[in-house]
């Protein structure tokens, strides 16, 4: 039996999709290229959570200045001039709990049905602050690690009228529940 490139595509695409929601807590111990064993290390995952979107309001400021340092700009082609005088920690991935992004997409959209709006996701890039920081990270260790580090929020809001429907459910620690809200990726790696 011969399959089409798009069937072989689709298949990929599934496998990892479904791999990406497995739980992981332990690198496992395996060979590497060298022929050495690779110690088990336990990997704490910072899984995520759901964030006021008023909150993130600064961090995706934080993110456009950061690019426009950079040499970014929108439109692009414009005169450049380096600001950046000193590197940052740089952010290479985000890791994250799939059942609990699952919860929220699944509490939110219903929120969204409930209200008649047509749900909707944007993927918005921001930098941690530490305003920001000491609303949502109780660790002082690990908030002067993530400070002025990119982070990935999804913000959902309404596809007809891009507007953002505000949760129903009371806000705890600036945390919505039960849908709504934006969700912050959190696990940053390395």
């Amino acid at each position: 039996m011969i399959l089409k490139p798009s069937i072989l595509c689709t298949l990929l695409l599934f496998s990892v999709f479904l791999f990406s929601f497995r739980k992981i807590d332990t690198y496992s111990v395996n060979k590497s290229l060298d022929g050495s064993f690779v110690t088990q290390k336990k990997m704490h995952l910072d899984t995520g959570r759901i964030v006021s979107q008023d909150s993130i309001q600064q961090c995706l400021k934080n993110y456009r200045k950061l690019m426009k340092d950079h040499g970014f700009s929108n439109p692009g082609g414009q005169p450049f001039t380096q600001t950046i005088t000193a590197t940052a920690q740089l952010t290479t991935g985000e890791s994250f709990s799939g059942a609990d992004l699952r919860d929220w997409l699944d509490a939110t959209a219903a929120a969204y049905t409930q209200a008649g709006k047509t749900f909707s996701i944007r993927v918005e890039f921001g930098v941690y602050d530490m305003t920001y920081l000491n609303t949502y990270e109780p660790d002082p260790a690990r908030r002067a690690k993530k400070n002025n580090r990119i982070a990935i929020f999804l913000v959902p809001y309404d596809a007809s009228s891009g507007e953002t429907l505000q949760p129903h459910a009371n806000i705890t620690g600036g945390a919505p529940s039960g849908g709504g809200g934006a969700y912050d990726f959190g696990g940053l790696q390395p």
